[in-house]
């Protein structure tokens, strides 16, 4: 009689049975494909809120870059007429004075030594070093005449000097002289007081280029520049600073 073949079962694989054919290979045990797990909305909305942030951020950057480099500014005064009109709109050059020094000529905007909260705008008239002198209206410069082309006509005779400056001492004085608050009567400013170089005008155009125009007209053979916003778009502008508290400066 044959006998019966053993249980199988999950335990352990018995031996072969001598004079019975070996158990059939068990087939191998396989696990069920898992399912991918369905995609969680938290993920996408943690995406959205970094890439919002991130866009927040490089706007704060770029921001403050631009700060740093200009600033707008208005002229609150007739110390620079012809040249500068009350009223104006101007972008002033940071950087310019950063790289380099103030050069004769320039207008510069700069704190009053008179007092730090005012921001005055004048041009650039004494180097360090240097001796100046006014008698009649016309500037010498280590007693040379100094060309002022950009001078109004009609102005009062005047008499001052001379005035030695010192080092990283410059002069200002306002092309308006009958009407200008300027190193007559402070003395010379400081280096470290000089905000930056006045650079173009936003509004009225054809006043002052990025190319610094001295006289308010267009020189020979040349275009007069454009101003970059009309004045709708500037008053548009000018709500927009005054929400977010960034009014321009008013210079003097």
């Amino acid at each position: 009689m044959r006998p019966e073949p053993p249980f199988i079962g999950a335990g352990p694989r018995p031996a072969s049975v001598p004079g019975l054919p070996p158990f059939p290979p068990r087939p191998a045990e396989t696990m069920p494909a898992a399912e991918p797990a369905p995609s969680e909305p938290d993920g996408f909305w943690g995406q959205f809120l970094q890439e919002v942030l991130e866009t927040v951020l490089l706007g704060v950057v770029l921001f403050v870059a631009l700060r740093a480099v200009i600033q707008s500014t208005r002229v609150i005064s007739t110390s620079m007429f012809p040249t500068l009109h009350e009223g104006q709109h101007l972008l002033v050059n940071k950087l310019s004075y950063k790289l380099g020094d103030p050069h004769r000529g320039d207008i510069a905007v700069f704190h009053s030594p008179q007092d730090e909260e005012l921001i005055l705008i004048k041009r650039v008239i004494g180097l360090p070093g240097e001796e100046i002198s006014i008698i009649a209206n016309q500037v010498y410069v280590d007693g040379q005449t100094l060309p002022e082309p950009y001078l109004p006509v009609q102005q009062s005779p005047a008499v001052w000097g001379p005035y030695v400056l010192g080092a990283d001492q410059y002069l200002m004085l306002g092309d308006n002289r009958n009407n200008s608050n300027d190193s007559r009567f402070f003395g010379s400013v400081s280096r470290s007081a000089i905000i930056g170089k006045a650079w173009f005008s936003l509004w009225p155009p054809g006043q002052l280029a990025a190319g610094g125009f001295s006289p308010g007209s267009t020189p020979p053979g040349q275009t007069a520049p454009t101003a970059l916003l009309s004045q709708h778009d500037l008053d548009r502008l000018s709500s927009w600073l005054h929400d977010l508290r960034l009014t321009p400066q008013e210079t003097r």
